[in-house]
């Protein structure tokens, strides 16, 4: 079932929204968006993958015996090692995540009831989805959310996504998530009967990738920041198509 309301449109049964892993590109039903996604927007003003690459050429480097200060290797084979390593980080990400996906991970799924018991959902009285796509049409933006619940009778809605990292990513979901939040919230923003919001809570789940420990992070709402966020971008996507088509012209 899919359903459309002020603009943005769910795939409760994913079905007919559709997300190609390698590209990254969505669609649907069977038909390119020709829009961006919210993984595009957050790379676009995240640090994580200079940070992550920093820290994997270090061990790397202490690894081949070469100083951490000075590169002594290529950067071609430092490049190789790096991409090796970085490859299977993500193997091992990508895993963990496709195992909580399918409820195979049992800790996460401790983790999920114990924040669903937090906000006071009680079994049979809410529902949930698991890798939720949906399309923004006015934004132009499809994401798909890696947790939702809802409670209509307490209007409120639980937004969960997984990061397998060992780093501290609480600045990154905050951000994400309330992406995510400013996105849907077209569609549950109020009741045309009483125009009573719904609250959404946002949670994250950071699985270390080597200890399999997982911490559940409670995470401020902040719409302000999303909009910024949005705002931004569009803005440097703007400034980029620009110069591209300036130097096209020169040329």
């Amino acid at each position: 079932m899919i359903s459309t309301k002020n603009g943005i449109v769910i795939d409760w049964d994913n079905k007919r929204i559709k997300l190609d892993e390698k590209t990254h590109n969505y669609y649907l039903d069977d038909h390119l968006i020709e829009g961006e996604s919210t993984t595009e927007i957050m790379g676009a003003f995240s640090d994580f993958s200079f940070d992550m690459k920093w820290d994997i050429q270090k061990n790397i480097l202490r690894a081949i015996g070469g100083e951490v200060k000075r590169l002594v290797w290529g950067v071609e084979v430092v490049e190789k090692h790096c991409n090796r390593y970085m490859e299977k980080r993500q193997q091992i990400g990508t895993f963990l995540h496709n195992q909580i996906e399918v409820k195979k991970l049992a800790k996460a799924e401790e983790k999920i009831k114990t924040i669903l018991k937090l906000n006071g959902f009680k079994e049979g009285e809410y529902r949930e989805y698991r890798e939720l796509k949906f399309y923004n049409q006015p934004y132009n933006i499809a994401s798909t959310v890696d947790y939702l619940a809802i409670d209509d009778k307490k209007r409120k809605i639980i937004l969960i996504d997984y990061k397998v990292t060992k780093q501290d990513k609480r600045q990154y979901l905050t951000a994400q998530l309330n992406i995510y939040h400013l996105l849907l919230d077209g569609n549950w923003g109020t009741d045309v009967n009483n125009m009573i919001p719904y609250d959404f809570e946002l949670h994250g789940l950071i699985i270390n990738d080597k200890t399999k420990k997982i911490e559940i992070v409670n995470l401020e709402n902040n719409l302000t920041l999303a909009y910024h966020l949005l705002k931004a971008h569009k803005e440097l996507k703007e400034w980029n198509d620009f110069k591209d088509n300036d130097n096209k012209s020169n040329t």
